[in-house]
């Protein structure tokens, strides 16, 4: 988010600002309610019956540029999000991703994820290096979940109850790493939305893109 990177890949994900806010404002008046991680979950159990049509926004990786340019817009609309953290590049640079380009991408830091905290966003885990995690030894898989869960709460001082996992690979062996692990719901890129009967160590999210023709998709996940 924000001015637009170099590298196809890169911008493919980059939004600019007042596109973002348009489109938060046009689920607004289709009668979207945004909510919290924790609401949400508690809709997925049924237990939040007075919502209708809640949307969770959700944030992967944690690229410095997000607290530029994201958290006055979440705030300024009055919408909470979650934010998935790559907890052991906190504060350092994008150093997994494929491209060498883009590898000197600066990350949040700890004190900028309180800030996002003191603005409603949720803090979740998106493993400690952002690996493969379907590619490697299950040992190593169990240490990415647990430890960047322990890492995530222990600077945070807050309970992390959701993962998303790095370029949506996961299989059952994963799923149940990640239960195990203690994390209450895993996301997945599998597109469509969520009902109560959807596995919550497979949810699905709505990714949106930079040329994403925003109320086009949203009417097409809306007619399914």
């Amino acid at each position: 988010m924000g001015p637009l990177p170099r590298g196809r890949a890169l911008a493919a994900h980059h939004l600019p600002v007042p596109r973002f806010r348009g489109q938060l404002r046009y689920l607004k008046r289709r009668g979207y309610t945004f909510v919290t991680a924790a609401q949400a979950l508690d809709w997925l159990d049924s237990s939040l019956p007075d919502v209708t049509h809640p949307v969770l926004v959700t944030f992967d990786d944690g690229l410095a540029d997000l607290h530029t340019y994201a958290v006055p817009v979440l705030q300024e609309e009055q919408v909470p999000a979650l934010l998935f953290m790559v907890a052991g590049r906190v504060g350092g640079m994008s150093s997994w991703m494929p491209h060498p380009a883009h590898r000197h991408n600066p990350m949040l830091t700890w004190e900028q994820l309180r800030e996002f905290q003191a603005a409603g966003v949720s803090i979740g885990s998106h493993t400690l290096t952002h690996t493969h995690l379907t590619e490697i030894p299950a040992t190593q898989a169990v240490q990415e979940l647990r430890e960047s869960k322990r890492v995530l709460e222990e600077h945070l001082q807050e309970q992390v109850t959701t993962l998303a996992y790095p370029f949506g690979e996961f299989n059952p062996a994963v799923a149940q790493v990640a239960q195990e692990a203690g994390y209450r719901a895993a996301f997945s890129t599998l597109p469509g939305l969520n009902t109560p009967e959807t596995d919550r160590c497979a949810l699905r999210r709505v990714n949106i893109r930079r040329w994403t023709l925003f109320g086009r998709k949203i009417r097409r996940v809306e007619s399914k």
